[in-house]
C-alpha cells in the first residue's frame, strides 16, 4: 500500500516520472511535498501542487524551494515540510 506514511517528499516533480509518482501517491491519499530548486521552476511546482490537491479528498500538497547541495539546506527543507504538512 502506498499510504503507509501520510506525507511523501517528491524531489523529482519536474520530470514525467516524478510527476506520475506524485500523482499516484496523492490518489492514494498521501500528502506531497513538491521540491523545486529555483524561482525559475516555481510555476511548474505550483501547477503540480494545484493538481495534486484535487486528486483525492484530504490530500495536502505544497511547493518548497531549496538548494539541496548542502546538508543545512536539506535539513531546513525537512523542517519546513514538517511545519507545513
Amino acid at each position: 500500500m502506498l499510504n503507509n506514511y501520510p506525507a511523501r517528499p517528491d524531489t523529482f516533480s519536474s520530470g514525467g516520472i516524478g510527476q506520475a509518482t506524485a500523482r499516484a501517491f496523492a490518489r492514494s491519499g498521501c500528502s506531497i511535498a513538491v521540491h523545486h530548486s529555483s524561482a525559475k521552476s516555481k510555476s511548474k511546482a505550483d501547477a503540480l501542487v494545484a493538481e495534486l490537491v484535487s486528486l483525492a479528498p484530504g490530500v495536502k500538497a505544497a511547493a518548497f524551494e531549496a538548494d539541496l547541495s548542502s546538508y543545512e539546506n536539506a535539513r531546513q527543507l525537512y523542517d519546513d515540510v514538517v511545519a507545513v504538512l
